[in-house]
């Protein structure tokens, strides 16, 4: 279990890229189930798993480095249009250690990882494939936001402060689909999806995270606020767009980035912006997993905190445009 100021994200799945969703899925064991399991696709019998050799290698080097729109665009303008091909692709490059296991509703975890399938189709995939012009056509419009943004807008409006309200819809989107209800098998809970430690730490009721909108997102802001500190203590200036994908990159792993870091200190390196500190965090990733403790292709990769802090700022770009 994480402590409350080393909340290590351990159990993220591994990197790797040889598996593909399969098969149907047995009886619901409620509504939210059933609801979930209607949402994902599942190939036809006997399918097997997914081949990535189908796939440029500029595709693959894209979704191994966690830039899952940028995949999914290439795929597309490489003439890959199916929508279970494409969904699969980011979600079997998140996680490799199923193997290939169809998604069952008898999994402890079956509302999140459906849920997460079908953000990536709805999100990504969905978005890119209606965006893409077929030959001789024309752009299609934009697919419609999901409603609960509309609903979270203002509630954010009223209390987030300074904190970019993309940032704020890139969590919660990743975090738990806009659902006050969603509770993990850790008991992480809310929009934000708090730990019982981060609750108490932060001296909240965690029980009322799911049941209070308003209370809930105050909550997480406490939460960013956290991290925040964390962020300066580092040195890093409050506010600009550094400053913020920091602050889910320490969400993602603190001993990560104080490892990070320090070798650039010792290196002489300081970066001015999220490109700059990203790149040196990959050109380095080996030897800084090695200073973390952790092994290539887990959630303590580097590679994968990385993909974590994009996939955030990709959702809340999606959710807050015209």
């Amino acid at each position: 279990m994480r402590t409350p100021y080393q909340m290590q994200r351990a159990w993220e799945p591994e990197y790797e890229l040889n598996f593909s969703i399969e098969g149907s899925y047995g009886g619901a064991r409620n509504t939210k189930d059933l609801k979930i399991a209607s949402e994902v696709a599942a190939p036809q019998d006997g399918a097997g798993l997914f081949s990535f050799l189908g796939f440029p290698q500029s595709v693959l080097n894209a979704v191994r480095g966690g830039l899952e729109s940028v995949a999914i665009k290439l795929a597309v303008a490489f003439g890959h249009r199916d929508e279970q091909q494409l969904t699969d692709l980011v979600f079997f490059a998140r996680h490799p250690e199923r193997q290939g296991r169809r998604l069952g509703q008898g999994e402890p975890d079956f509302p999140q990882l459906g849920r997460e399938w079908s953000q990536i189709r709805d999100l990504l995939v969905r978005p890119s494939l209606r965006g893409a012009a077929p030959a001789g056509g024309t752009t299609a419009a934009e697919p419609p936001k999901p409603s609960w943004v509309g609903v979270m807008i203002p509630l954010l409006n009223r209390n987030r402060g300074e904190i970019p309200l993309n940032f704020l819809l890139g969590w919660i989107a990743v975090e738990s689909g806009g659902r006050i209800t969603e509770v993990t098998s850790l008991d992480e809970r809310g929009y934000f999806q708090l730990h019982p430690d981060e609750s108490k730490v932060l001296q909240l009721d965690h029980k009322r995270l799911s049941t209070d909108p308003e209370y809930s997102i105050q909550g997480g802001i406490k939460l960013i606020g956290r991290y925040g500190d964390r962020v300066k203590q580092l040195g890093f200036a409050q506010g600009t767009d550094l400053f913020w994908h920091l602050v889910k990159l320490v969400h993602w792993l603190p001993k990560g980035v104080q490892v990070t870091c320090a070798h650039m200190r010792e290196h002489g390196f300081k970066p001015t912006t999220w490109d700059e500190f990203k790149q040196y965090m990959l050109a380095n990733r080996l030897e800084l997993l090695r200073r973390i403790g952790g092994r290539t292709g887990t959630g303590w990769d580097p590679l994968r905190g990385v993909a974590n802090v994009d996939k955030l700022f990709e959702w809340g770009k999606m959710l807050t445009s015209s």
